[in-house]
């Protein structure tokens, strides 16, 4: 009896040891976590195809229940905001049913805000006119000089500016206030204010700014700024402003005007079901990936953007022509991602430090400065500086090869595409 008792006890403690061992190899769960953007329960975007005509899209509205709607101030006149009334048909049938009935006539997104980082010491600078602003612009059109957009809340011209002359200024960038004899036009467009004029009342596009023209101001590359302004003084945003924002680059680009790099610090964590199809704002960054790289900050959630129940955009967008990039922190001679970065295999491209860049606005305050939105704007200035020392590839092609300059840390390999970081 008692050897039988031994047996069952022997195979009792091998059954478990294979349950814990199961357990020991079993996938990590996803993880749970909010989304950071809210999304519009009556407001939704829609793109119409150019060949649509006005009688159809007066049809179309009817047929989606469309109580209101509006056109970016300035860009393109195909995207609009639509405002529905849920009580009649919920945001997201009115989304899925107008992807489905008007397929490649036109198409809808979902509406939702978000925030940026919270900026602290910055001091808010005084109104400015266009007319004044025109002293810092200029359009020549140097071979050597690095034309970057930056997708923020705009700039604080005086105290950035301390030479001038870097603003861009392209003859076919669209004017959207031809009528207004007071109107100068400078250099891209404010979608808060919808004017001519970019003044940061926030600090968070100055400081992202700055820190990549010092980089290329330390190596001595040449660069021309266009600043366009989708959040406001709070760091307050919304796709819709950020989608009019990406129409804009598009008229530039149509209309003779040159972008290289595009900025997009900025972003929030949506709902993996929501992010399956990508959206609206990722195939428009697509069909620039001829013409426009966008560098994107990877979040700072400190989550797993592949893996968990949320997404972060745009970085995690599968457009060709977006660089992802996350933060890490160094200790010694060891390098881990920052436990405040996103991070990813699958979605995060490169990571460079998230903190340590110390930025002079005026030349007189130094600005310490932590985040991936700064991150993304160290690594903007660097594949910049690629972009002008290796024949001015592609944007694609600029993003492959640049990325074959980082160095590759094995214990990354789960964090970032291939463990690649850049010092």
């Amino acid at each position: 009896m008692k050897k039988i008792i031994h047996v069952l006890s022997i195979t009792i403690l091998l059954i478990l040891q294979a349950c814990n061992s199961d357990d020991d190899n079993q996938e990590p769960q996803n993880e749970n976590h909010d989304p950071t953007v809210t999304i519009s329960p009556d407001q939704m975007i829609v793109r119409f195809d150019a060949s649509v005509t006005e009688e159809e899209r007066i049809t179309i509205r009817n047929e989606s229940n469309v109580t209101n709607f509006k056109k970016c101030d300035c860009g393109n006149e195909n995207i609009e905001l639509w405002g529905i009334d849920p009580n009649v048909l919920d945001v997201e049938n009115a989304v899925r049913g107008l992807r489905e009935r008007e397929r490649g006539r036109a198409e809808g997104d979902y509406q939702f805000s978000f925030s940026l980082p919270t900026v602290t010491d910055f001091e808010v600078p005084d109104a400015i006119i266009p007319s004044d602003i025109i002293q810092f612009t200029s359009n020549t059109t140097e071979p050597e000089a690095v034309t970057i957009a930056v997708i923020d809340t705009g700039i604080d011209y005086r105290r950035f500016f301390e030479s001038g002359g870097t603003l861009y200024q392209d003859p076919g960038a669209p004017d959207c206030e031809p009528e207004d004899p007071e109107h100068t036009h400078t250099s891209g467009w404010n979608f808060i204010d919808n004017s001519g004029t970019s003044l940061d009342l926030n600090g968070h596009g100055t400081y992202v700014t700055k820190l990549i023209t010092s980089t290329l101001e330390e190596k001595s590359i040449g660069y021309r700024i266009m600043p366009i302004q989708a959040f406001n003084e709070n760091g307050e945003g919304s796709l819709w402003d950020i989608v009019c924002a990406i129409g804009y680059l598009q008229r530039v680009q149509q209309e003779g005007g040159t972008i290289h790099i595009v900025n997009t610090s900025f972003g929030g964590t949506i709902e993996k079901e929501l992010f399956e199809n990508d959206g609206l704002l990722s195939t428009m960054i697509g069909e620039l990936q001829n013409d426009m790289l966008f560098v994107a900050s990877a979040g700072n959630e400190g989550i797993d953007a592949d893996t968990s129940n949320v997404r972060h955009f745009p970085s995690g967008f599968t457009a060709e022509n977006i660089l992802a990039v996350g933060g890490t922190i160094e200790n010694g001679s060891d390098f881990n991602m920052h436990p405040e970065s996103n991070y990813g295999k699958l979605s995060i491209d490169v990571a460079v430090p998230f903190e340590g860049y110390t930025i002079s606005v005026d030349g007189l305050t130094d600005v310490d400065l932590k985040g991936t939105s700064y991150s993304a704007a160290r690594v903007s200035a660097l594949v910049s500086e690629y972009y002008i020392n290796n024949g001015k590839p592609s944007p694609v092609d600029l993003k492959n090869q640049f990325l074959s300059t980082a160095t590759s840390v094995p214990a990354l390999n789960d964090s970032i595409h291939s463990g690649r970081i850049i010092r």
